[in-house]
């Protein structure tokens, strides 16, 4: 490769991995939601769980079993993206180590590009 061309291709490197990073940023707020969402039901799910200790007619503990569910369901539906959103992460990873490795190649071959001008120059 040239110096011109390695040099381009750095760049376009260096591009695809702060694409990447800020992918993997955003990606982490969404984690961070979802991880507040869950905190938020698990404490309704606490309190719903104290009102079944006290003495209750049969119809409002079926209410409150049912809110309990609900909430079992969303707090499921929750953990099942933010698995998702990790497993997305993980491609993101790969690929970022992947430009890393290239972004090293590329800086190496630049090297001895500029130590080959040097020698022409000079010898």
């Amino acid at each position: 490769m040239g110096l011109v061309c390695s040099q381009l291709r750095l760049l376009m490197l260096y591009d695809r991995k702060s694409r990447l990073e800020f992918q993997m940023q955003a990606l982490s707020t969404r984690i961070m939601a979802a991880s507040a969402q869950t905190s938020g039901l698990a404490t309704k799910q606490a309190q719903l769980l104290n009102t079944l200790s006290g003495n209750y007619s049969d119809e409002q503990k079926e209410k409150v079993d049912l809110a309990l569910q609900k909430l079992e369901y969303q707090i499921k539906a929750i953990n099942d993206w933010s698995t998702l959103i990790e497993q997305q992460q993980k491609q993101i990873d790969t690929q970022h180590n992947i430009v890393q490795t290239e972004i090293e190649c590329v800086k190496k071959t630049l090297d001895k590009d500029v130590e080959h001008t040097k020698y022409f120059q000079h010898g």
